[in-house]
């Protein structure tokens, strides 16, 4: 799991202390007044600034018992990516009911969270009963969980709070990207949707570029600058549904979009190489390419 934008997950628990810490203190430790151990010295801000980070003890202690006990360390994980629901402000122009979250952004191939029922777009609020407002606080709960255990989310989906039951994986230690069949540009047709060329996808086409969607809009071209690259939508993603409704095929996706308020904009659900993910096409951005 990890944050929008990154590959690897973060680990970000610093204690931050005033203590006099001098450059090459690094990896030892932070004493209290009474000389116990609090963590262990690893950024310091230059000579005699008084402003130094430590990584916290129980950290310390937790990865020296695996060490010992397995050699190794293992991290749970969900599969997911994710962001703060304040830090999406398109996201947020389209749900109502709840205000502090953390947005289900995608959901990667084969992960604990494919084989869920959580869905991109999903607002989880809590993890096991704790309450979490941002990515990094659902992050450090799911940290706190062991490899294989089950996990309890309240998530916020089309305005009702759901339950959603996970078990942790272990966190791999490298993602390899798998080499897809690549379609063939096309050139701009009266049948654009907002810089959005779409195709059906066929059964024997999907199984030719390797996709995990059955059915849908397979996105054939992106013009630049326009709404559809803006909202970051990709040659070879599949749009699934539009606004929660099934798209079957291309015809069905371009209607689906064209009934849409698109002053609000639109939640395109899409399928990314097997990745779970979606997007926010708006209006607005159209108004912007035609003024320019």
């Amino acid at each position: 799991m990890g944050q929008e934008g990154a590959n690897r997950v973060t680990y970000k628990d610093y204690l931050q202390t005033d203590a006099f810490i001098n450059p090459g203190n690094s990896g030892g430790p932070l004493f209290d007044v009474d000389g116990k151990v609090l963590g262990m010295n690893t950024l310091i801000n230059g000579m005699s600034r008084n402003l130094a980070f430590a990584i916290p003890a129980n950290m310390l202690r937790d990865v020296g018992d695996q060490l010992i006990a397995t050699g190794k360390i293992i991290r749970p994980w969900l599969g997911l990516r994710i962001k703060t629901l304040e830090d999406d402000q398109d996201l947020q122009g389209q749900i109502k009911g709840v205000s502090k979250g953390v947005v289900v952004k995608t959901i990667e191939p084969d992960t604990p969270a494919y084989n869920s029922d959580l869905r991109p777009a999903d607002i989880i609020t809590q993890v096991d009963g704790v309450s979490v407002r941002t990515a990094h606080e659902l992050q450090k709960e799911v940290l706190k969980k062991k490899v294989g255990q089950k996990v309890v989310l309240d998530v916020w989906r089309n305005g009702k709070e759901q339950k959603v039951d996970i078990t942790t994986g272990e966190l791999p230690g490298d993602t390899q990207m798998a080499a897809s069949f690549t379609t063939k540009p096309s050139m701009p047709t009266e049948d654009d949707v907002f810089g959005l060329q779409v195709q059906d996808l066929t059964k024997a086409l999907g199984e030719k570029m390797k996709l995990k969607a059955q059915a849908g809009a397979l996105v054939t071209n992106v013009s630049p600058g326009s709404p559809a690259a803006e909202s970051d939508i990709r040659r070879e993603d599949v749009i699934t549904e539009v606004d929660e409704k099934p798209v079957a095929n291309a015809a069905e996706c371009r209607k689906l979009i064209a009934e849409a308020d698109m002053k609000k904009g639109a939640i395109l659900f899409i399928d990314r190489k097997g990745q779970k993910t979606y997007t926010v096409l708006k209006a607005e951005k159209v108004k912007a390419e035609k003024t320019n």
